[in-house]
């Protein structure tokens, strides 16, 4: 993204401006982002008619809109080429969502996004992250595809060893860390995208098409200390283990479980993961009509009792829980709590709506999303420890290690409750505070529900329902790969 706008560009985005307000009324909203591009608009719909009849499709729709002002969006005399990235889909409020991706003479722009949502009436808003000025950057690959995939292939053998890795054949995509990051300064340039799968490994690469170097490294896999399941029983590196419990059938016994030590222990483990995987399947499906975490009905596999050095260092007593992109994890004890259930399936969810990279501000909103949820399954389940003391804590019912994060007030664990806090971490190590900068919207959201005071505002709460129904329509609608606080 460029650091500054050139008089030429403001008048421009000016004029578009203009333009659509002489449209669609004064109550236009237009949010500019730091580098004086909208990130945001807001148009009252009903006087939008105009871009685009209903007939012509959601994604025509949007598109006409975003083109006939995208002087709002980019820098002035720059093409907007934007391809869908997701089917359009109807919410049950009756608007329709369109997503799109920004291109770069047919290149995709990682972690771009063009989020347009409207009714029959119009366009109701726009939330976007785009490059605004490409610089005339060429696209002509210097190091060839099979070689980008040999350095990630070398990297990834430093970093977990003679693992059974998968690894995505390489694709060209722009790359600017400014879309990621509002800290990086940085320019776009060619690369070639890899994706790194496995069971205990799951990164996104992206490799400097004209220098070989690594320009940008992200692990995804999500991790917190924070329907068929299966059993570990602690053995080195296996996923997903023993099918121990499937859809429909009822709870096990320690007769039921083979080849673990502790076969009591291992039943009551299979058990929580599974019958807190349903509540949080329940929670979903009953408030917002999604069938499993990607909305078609995916089957929710689990593993108890998991460990390996590939998962923790710590063999054979993994003190941690993740998703993998393909199914949750759990070391002995941690499906005990059914917050960290919901939140590790909850990673499952935004893996694919916004999909949201874990790393720096979209990494916290990404786990802020999984312990919001974790905690709105905890309120309204029947499980769990919901005393008004724990009412916000994260991860309370972790045998031995208890709570882990408070959302009411994060600062009890040295999290952030605000942007300025001094806790707010800016640092490299956790993807760039992922965990801890967690506390700004996680306190944003027990705010949200039951109100207070708070840096000299009172906020009025509006209880879990409406809070989580807010909260999940920004989640699948709104965000995209590199949204941030701000557009939170």
């Amino acid at each position: 993204m460029i650091s500054t706008v050139s008089a030429n560009d403001t008048e421009a985005f000016n004029l578009a401006k203009t333009s659509l307000q002489s449209s669609a009324g004064n109550g236009v909203v237009v949010q500019q982002n730091a580098q004086g591009y909208a990130s945001f608009i807001s148009v009252p719909v009903a006087r939008t008619r105009a871009f685009g009849a209903n007939a012509l499709g959601a994604d025509v729709r949007a598109q006409h809109f975003l083109n006939q002002y995208k002087d709002l969006l980019v820098k002035q005399n720059t093409v907007l080429d934007l391809r869908v990235t997701r089917k359009s889909t109807a919410d049950v409020n009756g608007y329709t969502q369109s997503h799109q991706q920004q291109l770069y003479l047919g290149i995709p722009v990682a972690g771009t996004y063009a989020n347009v949502s409207m009714t029959a009436a119009g366009i109701s808003s726009v939330n976007t992250h785009l490059v605004a000025d490409f610089k005339e950057l060429a696209v002509t690959p210097v190091i060839t595809a099979r070689a980008a995939l040999e350095t990630a292939r070398r990297l990834a053998l430093r970093t977990h060893g003679p693992a059974d890795l998968n690894f995505s054949n390489p694709q060209l995509q722009i790359l600017d860390k400014s879309v990621f990051s509002a800290r990086a300064n940085s320019h776009p340039k060619l690369t070639w995208f890899i994706e790194v799968t496995g069971s205990g490994a799951r990164e996104l690469l992206w490799i400097d098409a004209v220098t070989g170097s690594v320009s940008k490294r992200v692990n995804q896999l999500t991790t917190a200390k924070n329907r068929q399941t299966y059993n570990s029983a602690n053995q080195d590196n296996v996923l997903p283990g023993t099918l121990e419990r499937s859809e429909g059938q009822g709870p096990v016994t320690s007769g039921d479980i083979s080849g673990d030590t502790n076969p009591a222990a291992a039943a009551s483990d299979v058990n929580d993961a599974h019958d807190y995987a349903g509540d949080t399947y329940d929670f979903y499906f009953s408030r917002f009509g999604r069938d499993s975490y990607d909305g078609v009905g995916a089957t929710i596999t689990s593993s108890v009792r998991v460990c390996g050095s590939d998962f923790d260092s710590t063999c054979p007593d993994m003190q941690n829980a993740f998703w993998n992109g393909t199914q949750m994890a759990y070391g002995s004890g941690f499906s005990a709590a059914d917050d960290v259930v919901a939140h590790e399936l909850t990673h499952a969810v935004t893996q694919n709506t916004a999909d949201l990279i874990y790393q720096d501000e979209s990494g916290a909103l990404n786990e802020s999303y999984s312990d919001i949820f974790g905690e709105a399954v905890d309120l309204s389940n029947a499980g769990g420890t919901d005393t008004p003391t724990l009412r916000w804590s994260m991860g309370e019912d972790i045998p031995g290690i208890g709570a882990i994060r408070n959302m009411q007030d994060p600062t009890i664990f040295g999290d952030p409750d605000k942007v300025t806090s001094a806790n707010y971490f800016c640092g490299s190590s956790d993807n760039g505070g992922v965990h801890s900068n967690s506390g700004v919207p996680n306190h944003a959201f027990a705010l949200m529900v039951d109100g207070g005071s708070f840096n000299g505002q009172t906020v009025t709460g509006i209880g879990l329902d409406k809070a989580s129904a807010i909260q999940y329509r920004t989640l699948s609608s709104k965000l995209g790969q590199s949204s941030s606080m701000l557009d939170n």
